[in-house]
């Protein structure tokens, strides 16, 4: 697929599955759908084995969020 018909087809299925949220609170529903995510991706034996951890960078007008939200710490026996 080329990059237009990718973006399409993104808005298509963010549309589908959130058809019932106000678009006031689309920021919050992605934040929580992407560390969902990345909460699972951390948990793949590739991720584990070769990386040490995600870190998600907000910007400054980013204040309603906060500093610990939805924060992933996982101890693995190796540490």
């Amino acid at each position: 697929m080329q990059s237009r018909a990718i973006l399409e087809d993104c808005i298509k299925v963010f549309n589908e599955q959130y058809t019932n949220v106000q678009k006031s609170e689309w920021s919050s529903v992605i934040e929580l759908e992407i560390s969902n995510d990345l909460s699972s991706m951390q948990m793949q034996p590739a991720i584990m084995e070769n990386y040490r951890r995600f870190v998600v960078i907000k910007a400054a007008h980013d204040n309603h969020i906060g500093w610990n939200k939805d924060g992933v710490s996982r101890r693995y026996n190796d540490e």
